[in-house]
Protein backbone atom coordinates (compact mmCIF):
# COMPACT_ATOMS: atom_id res chain seq x y z
CA UNK A 1 0.00 0.00 0.00
CA UNK A 2 1.32 3.62 -1.13
CA UNK A 3 2.18 5.89 1.87
CA UNK A 4 2.18 9.69 1.78
CA UNK A 5 3.66 11.19 5.02
CA UNK A 6 1.87 14.36 5.94
CA UNK A 7 3.53 17.11 8.15
CA UNK A 8 1.66 20.11 9.45
CA UNK A 9 3.69 23.09 11.34
CA UNK A 10 6.29 21.80 13.40
CA UNK A 11 5.37 18.16 12.12
CA UNK A 12 6.06 19.30 8.72
CA UNK A 13 9.17 20.78 10.13
CA UNK A 14 9.44 17.07 12.08
CA UNK A 15 8.86 15.04 8.39
CA UNK A 16 11.36 17.39 6.37
CA UNK A 17 14.17 16.65 9.18
CA UNK A 18 13.56 12.88 8.67
CA UNK A 19 13.05 12.54 5.21
CA UNK A 20 16.39 14.32 5.35
CA UNK A 21 18.28 11.83 7.38
CA UNK A 22 16.21 8.69 6.69
CA UNK A 23 15.03 8.85 3.42
CA UNK A 24 11.63 6.90 4.18
CA UNK A 25 10.12 5.01 1.11
CA UNK A 26 7.07 6.77 0.93
CA UNK A 27 4.97 7.35 -2.32
CA UNK A 28 5.02 11.37 -1.30
CA UNK A 29 5.29 13.76 1.66
CA UNK A 30 2.29 17.11 2.22
CA UNK A 31 3.79 19.66 3.99
CA UNK A 32 1.16 22.32 5.34
CA UNK A 33 3.10 25.17 6.38
CA UNK A 34 5.44 23.86 7.75
CA UNK A 35 7.56 25.48 10.27
CA UNK A 36 10.72 26.57 8.47
CA UNK A 37 11.10 30.20 10.12
CA UNK A 38 9.09 31.79 12.53
CA UNK A 39 6.94 34.93 11.67
CA UNK A 40 7.82 36.59 15.41
CA UNK A 41 10.64 35.09 16.20
CA UNK A 42 11.78 36.64 20.13
CA UNK A 43 14.47 39.16 19.86
CA UNK A 44 17.51 38.76 19.55
CA UNK A 45 18.89 39.64 23.30
CA UNK A 46 15.96 36.57 24.58
CA UNK A 47 17.65 34.26 21.97
CA UNK A 48 21.28 34.85 23.20
CA UNK A 49 20.13 34.38 26.56
CA UNK A 50 18.59 30.80 25.75
CA UNK A 51 21.62 30.08 24.38
CA UNK A 52 23.61 30.46 27.75
CA UNK A 53 20.41 29.46 29.53
CA UNK A 54 19.21 25.99 27.64
CA UNK A 55 22.59 24.20 29.06
CA UNK A 56 22.74 25.60 32.47
CA UNK A 57 18.44 24.73 33.13
CA UNK A 58 16.99 22.84 29.62
CA UNK A 59 13.68 23.04 31.02
CA UNK A 60 13.25 26.75 32.02
CA UNK A 61 10.42 27.40 30.13
CA UNK A 62 8.47 30.58 28.88
CA UNK A 63 5.31 31.11 27.06
CA UNK A 64 5.19 30.39 23.66
CA UNK A 65 3.11 33.45 22.02
CA UNK A 66 0.84 31.26 20.08
CA UNK A 67 -2.27 33.33 19.67
CA UNK A 68 -5.20 31.05 18.77
CA UNK A 69 -6.48 34.09 17.02
CA UNK A 70 -3.31 34.08 14.51
CA UNK A 71 -3.78 29.98 14.17
CA UNK A 72 -7.58 30.44 12.51
CA UNK A 73 -10.12 32.35 11.67
CA UNK A 74 -12.59 29.85 12.38
CA UNK A 75 -14.20 30.34 15.69
CA UNK A 76 -15.09 26.72 16.54
CA UNK A 77 -11.56 25.69 16.40
CA UNK A 78 -10.19 28.92 17.97
CA UNK A 79 -12.87 27.67 21.29
CA UNK A 80 -11.32 24.25 20.75
CA UNK A 81 -7.68 25.34 21.30
CA UNK A 82 -8.62 26.91 24.78
CA UNK A 83 -10.11 23.66 25.72
CA UNK A 84 -7.06 21.55 24.68
CA UNK A 85 -4.90 20.37 26.67
CA UNK A 86 -2.45 19.30 23.95
CA UNK A 87 -2.15 23.22 23.15
CA UNK A 88 1.51 24.70 23.33
CA UNK A 89 1.38 26.98 26.20
CA UNK A 90 5.11 27.39 27.10
CA UNK A 91 7.80 25.97 25.44
CA UNK A 92 11.69 25.32 27.11
CA UNK A 93 14.48 27.05 26.01
CA UNK A 94 16.23 23.88 24.75
CA UNK A 95 13.50 22.78 22.53
CA UNK A 96 13.49 26.46 21.61
CA UNK A 97 17.58 25.61 20.55
CA UNK A 98 16.50 22.96 18.81
CA UNK A 99 14.00 23.73 16.56
CA UNK A 100 16.43 26.68 15.74
CA UNK A 101 18.42 24.24 14.73
CA UNK A 102 16.14 22.01 12.78
CA UNK A 103 15.30 25.69 10.66
CA UNK A 104 18.49 26.14 10.16
CA UNK A 105 19.64 22.76 9.07
CA UNK A 106 16.44 22.42 6.62
CA UNK A 107 16.97 25.16 5.72
CA UNK A 108 20.88 25.06 4.29
CA UNK A 109 20.50 21.20 2.89
CA UNK A 110 17.22 21.29 1.15
CA UNK A 111 19.23 19.50 -1.23
CA UNK A 112 19.51 16.89 1.01
CA UNK A 113 15.58 16.11 0.45
CA UNK A 114 14.63 12.85 -1.02
CA UNK A 115 13.17 12.71 -4.59
CA UNK A 116 9.87 12.29 -3.37
CA UNK A 117 6.50 13.74 -5.03
CA UNK A 118 6.23 16.47 -2.55
CA UNK A 119 3.24 18.78 -1.99
CA UNK A 120 3.35 22.13 -0.40
CA UNK A 121 0.39 23.56 1.58
CA UNK A 122 1.02 27.34 2.89
CA UNK A 123 -1.56 29.43 4.31
CA UNK A 124 -1.15 33.01 2.95
CA UNK A 125 -1.90 34.93 5.33
CA UNK A 126 0.29 32.86 8.42
CA UNK A 127 1.20 35.14 11.51
CA UNK A 128 2.86 31.80 13.32
CA UNK A 129 5.78 30.92 10.63
CA UNK A 130 7.28 33.07 8.03
CA UNK A 131 5.95 31.64 4.63
CA UNK A 132 8.87 33.13 2.89
CA UNK A 133 11.00 30.46 4.73
CA UNK A 134 8.43 27.98 2.81
CA UNK A 135 9.00 29.44 -0.64
CA UNK A 136 12.80 29.63 0.15
CA UNK A 137 13.20 26.16 0.90
CA UNK A 138 10.93 24.76 -2.01
CA UNK A 139 13.21 26.95 -4.32
CA UNK A 140 16.03 25.40 -3.03
CA UNK A 141 14.90 21.94 -3.59
CA UNK A 142 16.24 19.12 -6.18
CA UNK A 143 13.77 16.97 -6.71
CA UNK A 144 11.47 16.09 -9.80
CA UNK A 145 7.92 16.21 -8.86
CA UNK A 146 7.13 19.06 -6.49
CA UNK A 147 4.19 21.86 -6.24
CA UNK A 148 3.28 24.65 -3.93
CA UNK A 149 0.02 26.63 -3.39
CA UNK A 150 -0.54 29.25 -1.39
CA UNK A 151 -3.83 30.04 0.01
CA UNK A 152 -4.39 33.56 0.02
CA UNK A 153 -6.37 34.64 2.91
CA UNK A 154 -6.23 31.52 4.70
CA UNK A 155 -4.33 31.56 8.36
CA UNK A 156 -1.69 29.22 9.12
CA UNK A 157 -4.28 25.89 10.40
CA UNK A 158 -5.08 25.86 6.74
CA UNK A 159 -6.99 22.28 7.46
CA UNK A 160 -9.26 24.09 10.00
CA UNK A 161 -10.06 27.34 8.18
CA UNK A 162 -13.25 27.99 6.73
CA UNK A 163 -12.00 26.93 3.59
CA UNK A 164 -10.38 23.47 4.56
CA UNK A 165 -12.96 21.44 2.12
CA UNK A 166 -10.92 22.93 -0.96
CA UNK A 167 -7.73 22.48 0.73
CA UNK A 168 -8.53 18.85 1.65
CA UNK A 169 -9.98 18.60 -2.30
CA UNK A 170 -6.64 19.37 -3.57
CA UNK A 171 -4.19 17.43 -1.11
CA UNK A 172 -6.43 14.32 -2.20
CA UNK A 173 -5.95 15.44 -6.09
CA UNK A 174 -2.08 15.71 -5.16
CA UNK A 175 -2.21 12.18 -3.73
CA UNK A 176 -4.71 10.87 -6.53
CA UNK A 177 -2.59 12.05 -9.55
CA UNK A 178 0.33 10.00 -7.78
CA UNK A 179 -1.25 7.27 -7.51
CA UNK A 180 -2.37 6.94 -10.82
CA UNK A 181 1.30 6.21 -11.56
CA UNK A 182 1.74 2.99 -10.17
Amino acid sequence: MPVFLFGHSMGGLSVIRTMMEKQLPVRGVVLSSPCLALYDPPNKALTAVAKGIHRIVPTFSVKSGIKTDHATRNEDVRSDFHKDELFVHTVSVRWYQEMQKAMKTSLDHAYEFPNVSLLLLQAGEDYLVEKTASHEWFNRLRIEDRSMREWRGLYHELFNEPEREDVFRFMLYFMWQRLGRL
